[in-house]
């Protein structure tokens, strides 16, 4: 039977972003660890550094109670000798500097070899005669052995919490195979599961990554991670791209950030976006769907219907009761009228009106509520509302990067997306400099005339309205 506890974890940090400390209290067990930072480079240890613990790329040469380690020329990690047995592991990489084999050798003879290829792994343990060979899905793992100690096949499905970090195990009947609970660092707080044989099988755990039995240590492609010192074990081969500190973590906040290479964290939503599945999310979502039947005047023109009059009046009729609500707003509030249109836009009160009392909708309505609607499912993510008055057009944009130009699309950066629920589209920003060029209802450039408003909601939650004139801004309100 498991007892579970309250625990409390205190850590602490020096100026260069080092974890010095880490405390853990609980009833039943308290316990600290300290690291020793050189004051020059960031290099940390478990105990007072020598100048044999790093080689001269910094890359870490000794795991306490572990073993020493060995590195390639081109800072891979190339072998690792345990410290309590004649056991040692070695590790060849591609031309790419990406892990393809493992061989453990003891004394002297080669006991088990881990081939790894793309979605597939096979694996050979000479001394219990064992061949098994893993095909890696999402979310899959489906293994295949040749010996009597297991069973012949099996499927691990894997549930992952927002860091994808592997929690619970099922088997193909929905049986739990394995739980675990991570500190923020990706320590085990909890492992558990029926078979002890099942739960020592599991391979891909915290971040959804590989974590080595030998060592201890998490592969991650580009290096290493030590999950225990809550840090790398090796600068980073690409340089200051994540932080001047080569060996900090996500920069120390684990629960929000992974870093699924071993180069830059990211955001769950920031992976998402890269793999194109917040495109599909915002496709199939409700609000996306449902602003796209709504009646439209605007569209209704846009192709080459005369008989709007009937939609007209009922925009018209939407904008003066919004108007209505928005004066209503300012009045119990006391803020601005920008502020409180903002606030009203954001409501139910006005999706209300749009979907149920009025059902109609334009690019401006449309952009409204989709603004507020990827606020409110992507908030580590900038989302935008962009109003042209000379093409008379209103869209969304999300995941932007607030240092491109605004009216030079080819400049923003790959993974952000152009909404537009009037037309029923989602854009990457390929797609939508395609559509910029053809479509007259966007026309974003340098050559831009009239007015333009943007509305930006920022990741921190700050809110900014500028105007532009052509393509100048002539004002910026920053609302909290």
């Amino acid at each position: 039977m498991i007892s579970l506890e309250l625990y409390q974890q205190t850590y602490t940090y020096d100026t260069g972003n080092n974890l010095t400390a880490l405390s853990h209290q609980a009833n039943s067990n308290t316990w600290q660890q300290t690291l020793i930072i050189h004051p020059n480079n960031n290099r940390g240890t478990e105990t007072q550094q020598s100048t044999s613990d790093f080689n001269v790329n910094g890359n870490l040469l000794t795991l306490d109670n572990i073993g020493t380690l060995n590195w390639h020329y081109n800072n891979t990690l190339g072998k690792l000798k345990k410290a309590d047995s004649n056991t040692t592991q070695y590790y060849v990489c591609d031309y790419q500097s990406k892990r393809v084999r493992t061989v453990t050798e003891s004394n002297h003879q080669v006991q088990s070899q881990r081939d790894h290829l793309p979605a597939l792994d096979i694996s050979t343990n000479q001394t219990k005669q064992q061949s098994t060979t893993l095909h890696i899905g999402t979310h899959i793992l489906s293994k295949s052995s040749e010996d009597n100690t297991q069973p012949p096949h099996q499927t691990r499905y894997q549930l992952n919490s927002h860091l994808q970090s592997n929690t619970l195990e099922l088997d193909d009947k929905a049986q739990t195979l394995s739980y675990e609970h991570y500190y923020p660092y990706g320590g085990t707080a909890i492992i558990a599961g029926k078979d002890k044989i099942q739960v020592q099988q599991k391979r891909y755990r915290y971040t959804g990554k590989e974590r080595d039995d030998s060592s201890g240590l998490c592969y991650y492609g580009a290096r290493y991670l030590a999950l225990w010192l809550a840090r790398w074990i090796s600068p980073d081969s690409a340089g200051a791209v994540d932080g001047l500190n080569l060996y900090v973590y996500v920069s120390n906040n684990p629960l929000k950030y992974r870093d699924p290479t071993g180069h830059v964290k990211k955001t769950p939503e920031q992976e998402a976006m890269e793999r194109g599945l917040i495109q599909e999310e915002i496709f199939q979502s409700s609000i996306f769907k449902r602003l796209g039947t709504l009646e439209s005047s605007s569209r209704i023109r846009a192709l080459g219907e005369s008989d709007s009059k009937r939609s007209n009046r009922k925009i018209e009729q939407l904008r003066h009761t919004s108007e209505i609500g928005i004066k209503k707003v300012k009045q119990m509030t006391g803020v601005s009228y920008l502020n409180a249109s903002i606030q009203f836009y954001a409501s139910k009160e006005y999706k209300d009106l749009t979907f149920h009392t009025y059902k109609v909708a334009n690019c401006k309505e449309c952009a409204l509520i989709m603004l507020s609607e990827l606020r409110k499912n992507y908030p580590d993510m900038t989302v935008e509302y962009l109003s042209i008055i000379q093409s008379d057009h209103a869209f969304n944009l999300i995941n932007r990067d607030q240092h491109t130009p605004i009216f030079e699309p080819e400049k923003w950066n790959e993974n952000a997306l152009v909404v537009d629920a009037w037309t029923g589209s989602v854009y990457t920003k390929k797609g939508f400099c395609i559509a910029n060029a053809r479509l007259p209802y966007y026309d974003i450039s340098n050559n831009i005339t009239g007015e333009t408003q943007h509305i930006i909601k920022h990741a921190g939650g700050k809110v900014s309205n500028r105007m532009y004139k052509n393509n100048k801004m002539i004002s910026e309100i920053i609302l909290s």
